[in-house]
């Protein structure tokens, strides 16, 4: 019993790891990509609000 809750455990860890590590494989791609477009397109927005 014991023995399977460790491994559950360690199973939710290992996804959520594998998830937060998609997670900023996929920022650092967006940033490298189209970070300078993304951050133009902010002024615009940010500069069309005020």
């Amino acid at each position: 019993m014991h023995s399977i809750a460790s491994w559950r455990l360690g199973a939710w860890i290992e996804r959520n790891s594998g998830a937060i590590r998609h997670r900023r494989a996929v920022r650092a791609a967006v940033m490298g990509m189209g970070g300078v477009e993304a951050a133009t397109i902010r002024r615009g927005q940010t500069g069309a609000r005020r």
